[in-house]
């Protein structure tokens, strides 16, 4: 389950991008040349990576070792 596997505030990143793809509030891009600052900054799916009504998997978030 992602809320037990990663910090609040990555939640809350993801929450906002999700919002995004609800609202149809994306940055301009695409999924092959996304430059979202949610995915270089902080390596977390961003609106352009994440489909509605299907749930985020742990795996898609990366994890720095």
């Amino acid at each position: 389950m992602l809320c037990s596997a990663i910090s609040r505030s990555a939640l809350e990143l993801i929450h906002a991008e999700v919002m995004k793809k609800v609202h149809a509030q994306e940055e301009p891009g695409t999924m092959d040349k996304c430059n979202c600052a949610t995915g270089i900054r902080y390596l977390l799916p961003c609106s352009h990576h994440i489909q509605l009504a299907v749930p985020i998997q742990v795996n898609q978030i990366v994890t720095c070792k």
